[in-house]
């Protein structure tokens, strides 16, 4: 059996194989956008869902989102039984749609809401120069993770 390590370091060496950059490190996080966001990303995801979950890449060009496959029970058995495809896994380069990345702005009422030190807010501008935004809901504190996106 596998450890955690080696399978940390089997995916690393996979990642820089087929994206041919370094990996700096990497982060869990949920990735929560409309329906538009996810389109103009060219990323799939459940659609009764706002959200997919995956890592974020940090690489020492670029900054990555990656989605494993992923699929619920009863997406699998109607997959199974129509004899569709699985699904696949997912990767977008954050850096080439020049996203910008910032911390939510404080609010007093933030003890109700502790998820909240965790995310992420993100934006970017499409072809047409309209602002379309997002949020990294991170599996750490963001402020501990802020410092790995590039600076505005």
């Amino acid at each position: 059996m596998k450890t955690t390590e080696e399978e940390r370091q089997k995916f690393i060496k996979a990642f820089e194989e087929e994206y041919e950059d370094k990996v700096v490190s990497f982060e869990l996080a949920e990735l929560r956008a409309s329906p538009v966001v996810f389109n103009i990303l060219k990323l799939k995801h459940d659609e009764n869902a706002d959200f997919l979950w995956g890592l974020v890449v940090f690489c020492e060009s670029e900054i990555y989102f990656y989605s494993f496959p992923q699929e619920n029970m009863l997406s699998f058995y109607v997959r199974k039984s129509s004899g569709a495809d699985e699904p696949l896994s997912q990767c977008i380069s954050l850096s080439q749609w020049r996203c910008h990345f910032r911390l939510p702005e404080k609010n007093p009422l933030d003890f109700l809401f502790p998820k909240r030190k965790n995310i992420i807010k993100s934006y970017f501008f499409d072809e047409n120069k309209i602002s379309h935004s997002f949020e990294l809901c991170m599996n750490k504190k963001a402020a501990d993770v802020m410092n790995l996106f590039p600076a505005d």
